[in-house]
This record gives C-alpha cells, structure tokens and sequence, in this order.
C-alpha cells in the first residue's frame, strides 16, 4: 500500500506540474473578459435585430424586397457572432479538459496525508511517554542499586558489631565466672563457719534444757533448801542470756547471708549490664523488622492500587463497550428510519393501489373506514417515532457523561500512582536516613584506662558530634513510631479514595442499569414499528427476511391485532379478484417499486434513454447543417 501511494503521489505531482495550473487560470481569466464582451455585443445585435425585423414588418411589401439583403446580412452577422462565441467556448473547454482530464483525484492522498500527520503526532507523543517511562525506570534502577548497597554496608556493620559484640561477651564473661568463683569460694567458707557456730549454740541450749529439767525435779525434791534453789536460779539466769546473745547471733549471721546473696545478685545483674551487646543485636533486629514491616506494607499498598486499577480499566473497558453497543442500537434505529423514510410514497402508491381494487359502493365505505384507521396508526406511530427520537437524543447525552466520568476516574488513578511514587521515595529517603546512623559507629573511650564503653558502641555516637552526650533507644523507636504513623495516614488516605471510587463504580452501574432499561422500551418500539415493516412487506414478497427481522416477526406475531389481520385477508382477497393483465402490471409495479435500489436503476434507466433520444437527434441535426452548407449573401 506505501509503494502504490508513493507512485500515486509522484503520479499526481508529475500530473499537476504538467497541467500549468497558472497558465490555465489566466486563461480562463481572459477567456470569460472576452465571453463578456461577446454577450454585450451579441445582446446589443440582437436589439438591432429585434427594432429592424419590427421595422421591417411595418414597412409595405414594395420597400421590404430592397431592404431584405440587410436584414438578410444582420442576421448571418449574428449567426457568425455565435458561432464563434460557440467555437471559442468549446475552444477553452477542450483546453481545460486537456489538461486537466487526466489528473488523478487528490482527495485520498489528501486524505492519507492528513492520517499520517495524525500518525506522527501520536508517535511523537508516544515517544515522550517512552522517554518519560525510561526517565522514570532509570531513577527506580538507581534507587535500587542505592539500597542493595546500603543493604551490603547494613550487613558489614552488622557483621562488625556481632564480632566485636561477641569480643566483649567472652571477655565480660571469663571476668564474672572468675569473681564468681572466688565470691562462691568465701561463701562457702562463710556458711560452714556459720554451721559449725549453729551446731555448737543447739548443743548448748539442749544441755540447757536437760539442766533446767533436772533443776525442776530437784527443786521438786527440796522444797525446803533455798539457798541451793538460789543459786540455780542464778545460772538459770546466766544460760538464758547466754540463749540470747545466741540467737542475735544467728539473726546476724542471717542478715549476713541476706547480704551475700544481694551481693551476689548484684553481680550478677552487672554481668547482664555487660552483655549489652545482646541489646545492640535487639535493636538491629528491631530495624530489620520495621523495614521488612514497612516494604511489606509497600507492596501491599502497590498490590492494592495495581488491583484498584485493574477494576477501574475493568470498569472503563465495560463502559466503553456498552458505549459501543449504544451507538449500534442507535445506528440500527437510524437504519430502520431511513428504511421507512419512503412511507409517504407507499402510502400515496397504496391510495392508487385502493382506487384499483375496491370499486363498488361497499368497496367505497371500507375504503373510507381502512383510511381513517391508517390515519390514526400513523398519528401513533409520529408520535413513537418523536419518543425514539427523544431516547436517542437521551442515550448519547448519557455516553458522553460516562466517557467525562471515565476520564475523571483515569485522572483519579494516575493521581494515585503519584502519591504511591511519593510514599517510595519518603521510604526511601528512610532506609538512608537509617544506614547514615549506622555508619556513625565509633566507639567513645571510657576514661584513661583505653576500654570502650556499652552504651557508646550500641548507639556508635560520636564524643564530639553529640557534645559527650549518649543517645537512648528512645530515639530510634520515636523514629519509627513517627514513620509507622505517617505510613498509617497514607494507608487510611488509600482506603477513603478506594471507598469513593468503590461508590462511583456502583453509581455508574445503576446508570448503565437505566440505560439497558431503555434500551428494552426501544426494543419493544422496534416491535410495534414492525407493523409499518409489515404494511409494506404485502407488496414486497420476493425478500429474504434477516434474523433481526424474524425476531421483530415473532413479537409482532405475539402481539399482532385484529386490524392488521383483516387488512392482509383483504389484501388476498383482492389481489385474487385481479385478472391476469392486472396481475403482470401489478406484478411489474412490485419489481419497480422492490426496494430503492430497483427504483434508482429504474430511474437511471430512463434518464439513460433519454440521454439517447437526445444525443440521436442532435447527431441528425448536425449532420443535416452539415449536408445544407449556410450561404453567402
């Protein structure tokens, strides 16, 4: 096709710069001045002529014998004058058909050319979203090589924190099991003292009781011997503050042990203090987990908006193709109109039809009846006929609101594939806010002594940038609560747009309801102007109906009145009372009057034959100028 329309165009230019264009208009230009002149001269001879055959005709017969020649001359003077107007017209026609006679029509390349600049504007305009497309693809590259590399320096700072974590670990914990041994070692010293002074003060005190008890029974015996009783009662009382002191000193020793084991706690909980590392690993696993929360949050927001926009080219492709079937429902109806554009001339046809076939005075009073009825059936059908006009006018006022609505809801998607490109990049502007606060990990010393402090190598803070300051976990999970939070908002705002969306796709598919609603009250108007279809079927009986009209047939049939069944049993009745003469015209008249293509080969028919009557009889009237030469007076 591009190598036909090429020889086309260079066909056409090489016609065209051939064809002298410019010399032909001035031509023209000169050839219609002088067309001017001759029409003033031929009209001012024909004057002449008009005031001299006057003239000549008041003038008596003795005076018209001399004055014949002049007149004679003036009229084969005004016969030259328009022959040769004719003969120069005819000139100028034949040098334009010359010319131009031969050119090929530019209309389709015209056609072609203003397709292909249309073609190249959408090209251009898909080139931008290409170059737009790779702009945007080449910054989600570089995005990602940025965090697969901070990714790798996460995972080397993670390794040198776990080594060095695991350094200090080992050190912390050989220095508590050897105090702890130690600790353990007076503690057992300490607990077999305290047993043994435990053993010896419960042996005293039950040789204590065994004395009091004798004493008891002794006292007993000799009532009578108070001084002995006395003196008893003396060392009685010296035992039990002996029983005494041996019980504070139990209460010490107990207190003593309270103490070591609150000591020994102690050491222990100093030993966990050391073990900060493990709190390092806590937080490095704590991020881990806030960025695998946040891009799974990502990908279910991008999973999200891929599938809203998934619905909504759902959604538009549907409306598009109800669209689609609108405007075929709307062209069939136009179809149909313009099929029965012809129902004046029917009806005109039909009127001569009824002069012919009912005669008599019954045939009259029928007649009359059947005409007042068809008056009224095509009242109704003017008036379905301005209600379907109404609809359609209804119809495509509602295609173009839901083409407007089908724009506003693309103009909603790409906004949304904005804020999503936003919430990326704010994410991403996060993983290196966080991979910049790990590299910071220096470790502030501890004093003179050169050891490195816990708190300063899990925070990895910086004497001289923090002003000896140390900072908290506190920090870090202020941080990411404040991202979890503005992640939040954005969700809740994806959810707000999902619901308002969700709400004008089921406003659009109550509207496509009402529209499928009226596209079934046009059917059934197609099926009441079958009846027209019907009407003028009777005369038409040589066509093949479609499956669209066998539809129309069987609702019509469904829903066919008394009238019209009446009106078809007259027609037979008529059509059999006709003779065999009126039959064949009646026959012929059918043929003619088939469809408007067998009208229109009929009418180019006679035009045709007329052209040819009157191209015979002007060839005759040449030849017969020809055979009788004009002559010379």
């Amino acid at each position: 096709m591009a190598v036909a329309s090429e020889a086309l165009l260079q066909k056409l230019t090489e016609s065209w710069k051939n064809s002298r264009f410019e010399e032909l208009q001035r031509e023209a230009d000169e050839a219609a001045a002088e067309i001017e002149k001759m029409q003033k001269t031929s009209l001012d001879e024909r004057k002449e002529l008009s005031s001299k055959t006057k003239e000549f005709r008041k003038q008596p017969d003795e005076v018209k014998l001399g004055e014949m020649k002049g007149l004679l001359k003036l009229y084969q003077s005004g016969i030259d004058s328009l022959t040769k107007r004719a003969k120069s017209a005819e000139a100028t026609f034949f040098r334009v058909y010359e010319t131009l006679g031969e050119v090929p029509d530019p209309y389709p390349l015209l056609i072609e050319a203003a397709n292909n600049l249309k073609t190249q504007k959408q090209i251009e305009d898909l080139k931008k979203e290409k170059e737009e497309m790779e702009g945007s693809l080449q910054g989600k590259e570089k995005l990602e090589r940025e965090v697969e590399n901070l990714r790798k320096e996460l995972d080397k700072y993670k390794d040198l924190v776990e080594t060095e974590a695991e350094k200090r670990a080992a050190i912390t914990k050989e220095e508590c099991e050897k105090s702890w041994l130690e600790q353990q070692k007076l503690y057992k010293d300490m607990e077999q003292e305290n047993a043994s002074t435990i053993q010896k003060l419960t042996s005293k005190i039950r040789e204590l009781q065994a004395s009091q008890l004798d004493h008891d029974l002794q006292a007993s015996q000799n009532e009578s011997a108070g001084l002995d009783v006395n003196a008893k009662s003396a060392e009685v009382n010296a035992i039990l503050s002996e029983l005494d002191d041996a019980n504070k000193i139990i209460v010490e020793l107990q207190a003593e042990i309270a103490v070591l084991k609150q000591n020994t706690k102690e050491q222990k909980s100093g030993s966990s203090q050391d073990d900060l590392s493990n709190q390092q690993k806590q937080q490095l696993d704590f991020m881990d987990s806030l960025n695998k929360k946040l891009s799974t949050e990502l990908e279910s927001i991008k999973e999200a908006s891929r599938k809203e926009m998934e619905t909504h080219c759902a959604t538009i492709q549907t409306l598009e193709n109800e669209v689609k079937e609108a405007r075929k429902v709307k062209e069939e109806s136009l179809t149909l109109a313009n099929k029965f554009s012809d129902y004046d001339e029917i009806k005109r046809e039909l009127s001569v039809l009824k002069q012919i076939e009912f005669s008599g005075e019954h045939a009259t009073h029928e007649n009359t009846s059947l005409e007042s009825q068809l008056l009224k059936r095509e009242k109704q059908l003017s008036e379905e006929l301005a209600k379907l006009r109404s609809t359609n006018a209804q119809l495509t006022d509602r295609i173009t609101q839901e083409s407007k609505k089908a724009s506003f809801l693309e103009q909603k998607a790409s906004e949304q594939e904005e804020v999503i490109r936003k919430l990326e990049k704010d994410l991403a502007d996060v993983d290196v806010e966080g991979s910049v606060y790990l590299s910071n990990t220096t470790y502030r010393r501890e004093g003179t002594s050169g050891q490195l402090s816990p708190t300063s190598s899990i925070m990895g803070g910086n004497p001289s940038l923090f002003n000896g300051s140390v900072l908290s976990r506190n920090s870090v999970n202020e941080t990411g609560s404040a991202i979890v939070d503005v992640i939040k908002q954005q969700r809740d705002r994806f959810r707000r747009a999902n619901v308002t969306l969700v709400n004008q796709v089921s406003a659009a598919n109550d509207k496509i309801a009402l529209l499928e609603s009226k596209l079934e009250e046009v059917e059934k108007s197609n099926t009441l102007l079958y009846e027209q279809m019907r009407f003028r079927d009777h005369y038409q009986k040589h066509v093949e109906p479609s499956s669209s009209h066998l539809q129309t047939a069987a609702a019509y049939e469904n829903s066919i009145s008394p009238f019209a069944s009446f009106r078809k049993k007259e027609a037979e009745r008529a059509y059999s009372r006709m003779g065999s003469f009126e039959r064949i015209v009646y026959a012929l008249l059918r043929t003619l009057l088939f469809s408007r293509a067998t009208r229109g080969l009929f009418f180019m028919y006679l035009i045709l034959l007329h052209l040819f009557i009157m191209i015979v009889l002007l060839k005759l009237g040449i030849a017969g100028n020809t055979a009788y030469t004009p002559m010379n007076y």
